[in-house]
């Protein structure tokens, strides 16, 4: 009996034993297997730098973060994800359960509105952080959105085609996906960001503080050296005037014209359709634009809109055969805008016009 007995112990032992070891091998499989997931689904561990898991309905969206390019623009992003900026929305993180609002099929895909209408974000806006090196050239560019410049907020849209380059000096890149172009590409208006989780790899990475005091302080550093350089710029653009445009007349909108053909035609009206050839220069003598080198004028409806306001108002004092050089101010030609490369915010743009034909 009591060797029926030991026996019976010691096969329970055996089986207890068993039990133990097929539970840990369970344990260790499932580890190796959420390891082997968790390793696919981040697909970053293998190089350092800064990124984003942008969890969506659809799946998850992998995103490059250019924190070197771009400090002042991934600091916003990283911070409102993470729940460190100060904003007037919430002191959570901020992109849970915001929708993409906007979709347009070959072009972006819009989010980071709270209100989910296009016109909402954290309260404040920062300056465009923009870069010769980046361009929206390709599928999956992570860029801001905006209301004009230096209006960014928190609306951001990623791109769906390669030839959107003229979104270029406009927009401030400041990402690019890396992995979940499929799931970017299922996204429809109305679906929704989850969570996004930042995940840093490396010592710079590692090393990118994002607060409210330090992106505070990088933003009035933005600031207070785009009106240093806007200064200086302009203050170089009214030297050049001085020197170089002494026989030219102004009139009271603040544009310089002199006229070096005088015309015999039909006095310009708004609403008249005109056709103008024409050279564009800045005032440091660089041409930008020529319907002349092209070879075919311009035709347009006077006082539409068609043509940036100093043009339209200068048209209107010219009649059919006139030609005249002018020089327009920033508050009549693009403002605050660049464009392209060429035309710098606040830039006085000087013309060669030739009036062909009104009609």
């Amino acid at each position: 009996m009591k060797k029926n007995c030991t026996i019976k112990v010691n096969n329970l032992n055996i089986d207890l034993r068993n039990a133990l070891v097929k539970r840990y091998l369970l344990y260790f499989l499932l580890s190796l297997m959420l390891l082997a997931c968790d390793s696919k689904r981040k697909g970053l561990v293998e190089r350092d730098g800064l990124f984003a898991l942008i969890d969506t309905n659809k799946g998850t969206i992998e995103v490059e973060l250019y924190y070197k390019i771009a400090p002042l623009t991934v600091m916003n992003f990283v911070g409102l994800s993470e729940g460190t900026i100060k904003n007037s929305v919430t002191d959570r993180p901020y992109f849970e359960n915001i929708i993409f609002h906007r979709v347009v099929d070959g072009f972006v895909i819009q989010t980071g509105d709270p209100t989910g209408t296009g016109t909402g974000g954290p309260g404040y806006v920062f300056p465009d952080e923009l870069s010769k090196d980046l361009s929206h050239n390709e599928p999956g560019v992570v860029s801001m959105a905006n209301a004009g410049p230096d209006t960014n907020g928190s609306q951001f849209f990623i791109t769906l085609a390669d030839n959107l380059t003229y979104l270029d000096r406009k927009h401030s890149i400041f990402g690019k996906v890396v992995s979940g172009m499929d799931t970017v590409r299922s996204i429809s208006q109305g679906d929704k960001i989850e969570r996004v989780k930042i995940i840093r790899v490396g010592e710079d990475a590692n090393a990118f503080k994002v607060d409210n005091e330090e992106f505070l302080k990088l933003k009035k550093d933005y600031e207070t050296k785009k009106v240093e350089e806007a200064e200086k710029y302009m203050t170089s653009q009214l030297e050049i005037i001085d020197q170089d445009y002494k026989d030219f007349q102004k009139d009271k909108s603040g544009i310089l014209y002199k006229i070096t053909k005088k015309g015999k035609g039909k006095n310009v009206k708004k609403g008249n359709v005109v056709k103008v050839d024409y050279e564009g220069f800045l005032l440091n003598g660089v041409k930008f634009d020529s319907s002349i080198d092209r070879g075919e004028p311009i035709e347009f409806v006077v006082g539409s809109g068609q043509v940036i306001e100093g043009w339209d108002l200068m048209l209107l004092d010219m009649c059919e055969g006139e030609e005249r050089m002018l020089v327009i101010p920033p508050s009549l030609a693009y403002g605050k805008r660049s464009v392209g490369d060429v035309i710098k915010a606040n830039s006085f743009l000087k013309f060669n016009v030739i009036l062909n034909k009104v009609n």
